[in-house]
Formats: C-alpha cells, structure tokens, sequence
C-alpha cells in the first residue's frame, strides 16, 4: 500500500493511519511542485486481508508553506 500525493509550497500537514494505529506525519511542503510522489508506503501489509487506512488532515502547514492542501491517492501491489 503506498500514498501518494502532490508536494508543492502550498501544501499542507496529515497523520496516516493504519488498523487504527497512528504511523506517520506528513509534511507536504516543498519548494517546488511535484505530483504523484509516495509520501508514506507500508510493504509488510498481508493482502490477503482487510485494512483500514486513515488520513487525518491537521490544517497545519510547514512555516515556509502559503497553504495546508492535502491531495490523497491510493495503490495497491
């Protein structure tokens, strides 16, 4: 499993879940814009089961951001 998300300098702050568990912060800040990046991955997922994936979006945003966007995009292998 793996999300991805554009970057950008209007881009925004989230918490990722997973199976209820809080995993990661995420920072979407950067300089320049970039789409399609993976922003968090989880390979040790079993895909024969079911997971539940939460993004919380905290509408916080890096010091140097103009805006907290956060884009959400999903895959699977």
């Amino acid at each position: 499993m793996a999300w991805l998300s554009t970057v950008g300098p209007n881009r925004g702050k989230a918490e990722l879940y997973l199976d209820g568990v809080k995993r990661a912060n995420v920072d979407l800040y950067s300089p320049a814009v970039g789409g399609r990046h993976v922003v968090y991955s989880a390979m040790e997922l079993n895909s024969a089961g079911t997971h539940t994936i939460e993004v919380r979006v905290l509408g916080t945003k890096h010091a140097s951001a103009t805006n907290s966007i956060v884009d959400v995009e999903w895959t699977a292998s």
